[in-house]
């Protein structure tokens, strides 16, 4: 939803939006990330670890949801203008704006990855 500022900050529902489907691809991808998080135990975890592999890049976010023994969920959010690598691993749990290895402008992938410390 949109707003701004009182008294803009709360504007009505924006049901004939919705339901021409102008929001279609949003509400799926929310859609998808609420059942990832609702069947993938380690998203349930209290654990993080912020590793520093894009610290070259101040503008791409990764965190990790630690899991038991060497076990764990990554999340890298790319916010840069610029396209990124990643090394390919794990299963991709949801990905958006990902080619291959290379994430792209606004690219969100979510792994999770077994076996490793």
């Amino acid at each position: 939803m949109e707003g701004s500022f009182d008294p803009d900050c709360r504007r009505c529902m924006p049901w004939d939006d919705i339901e021409s489907g102008r929001y279609k691809e949003r509400i799926n991808m929310v859609s998808q990330l609420i059942h990832l998080r609702i069947n993938e135990p380690l998203l349930k975890s209290r654990n993080f670890h912020f590793p520093d592999d894009f610290s070259d890049n101040p503008r791409v976010i990764q965190f990790r949801k630690m899991g038991w023994v060497d076990t764990y969920v990554e999340v890298i959010i790319n916010c840069s203008e610029e396209d990124i690598e990643v090394p390919k691993d794990g299963q991709i749990l949801f990905e958006r704006h990902c080619i291959d290895t290379t994430l792209l402008q606004n690219g969100i992938l979510i792994r999770k990855i077994e076996g490793r410390s």
